[in-house]
């Protein structure tokens, strides 16, 4: 049971670092765009799927995070 919890912990941590990492790349890709000139700086349908895998990684995070506090709370 208790090697079971650590595993748990060990890849839910490894999940939350690997969307970070996503999510640091989705961030750096919108900083890009938006430093476009002028005629290039639209928004568009790429910009726009860009800014809904933000919030989506996020939100993915967000349920990672309360998976490893709900986790670390059963090996206390």
């Amino acid at each position: 049971m208790i090697n079971q919890l650590e595993e748990s912990i060990k890849n839910t941590e490894k999940a939350i670092c690997d969307k970070e990492q996503y999510l640091k790349l989705a961030h750096t890709r919108l900083d890009i765009r938006h430093k476009r000139p002028n005629i290039e700086l639209v928004y568009d349908p790429p910009q726009k799927r860009l800014i809904e895998e933000i919030r989506e990684i996020e939100f993915e995070i967000q349920k990672l995070q309360e998976r490893y506090e709900k986790i670390t709370k059963l090996t206390i």
